[in-house]
Formats: structure tokens, sequence, C-alpha cells
């Protein structure tokens, strides 16, 4: 055994149709996979196993004072308004 394993990692896994998130934590060559209800706690575990690990933040590519109007639209930020549903809209005619 020559004592090298790869470097640690930590990615989430998805699945379709689910909320359900894995975290995989790769150390020594060893796996760990916490299973996370939704993506908000497995971004939460996934920042915990990386500071255990001392596992350096993914570069994004982007720096950090960028502006939103300069980065991808898939990056911005969407606020969505909710419509209210067809029949609890008064103005609503059925045609």
């Amino acid at each position: 055994m020559t004592g090298k394993y790869a470097p640690p990692a930590v990615t989430i896994r998805s699945y379709p149709d689910s909320p359900i998130r894995d975290v995989v934590v790769v150390v020594r060559d060893q796996e760990m996979i916490p299973r996370c209800r939704d993506y908000r706690q497995a971004m939460q575990w996934a920042r915990l196993e990386r500071k255990t690990y001392k596992i350096f933040e993914p570069d994004t590519g982007f720096p950090a004072n960028e502006e939103a109007g300069d980065l991808p639209l898939f990056c911005v930020p969407i606020e969505v308004d909710h419509l209210p549903a067809r029949d609890e809209c008064p103005d609503f005619i059925s045609s």
C-alpha cells in the first residue's frame, strides 16, 4: 500500500422527481452517504463536511464582488409571482 489517496471530495446527488438528496463524502477512498430530505439540508450537511475535512469551496469562476447583472441568467435569482387559481380570480371569464 503506497498510502496515496485521492483528494477528499463532497458532492450532492439528486434523484428525478424527488426532493431527496444524497451527500456523497469521499475521504481516503471511503464513502459516506447521508440521505437528506431536501436541497437545503443537503447543502448544510455538505458545508459541514467540507469544514470538517478542510475541503475548499468549489470554484464557481465568478469573482465575489461581481454584480448580479453581470452573471449569466441561470445564476441570477428570479422572483416568481404566483397567480391565484382560476376559480379564485374574479375577472376570469370561462369560454
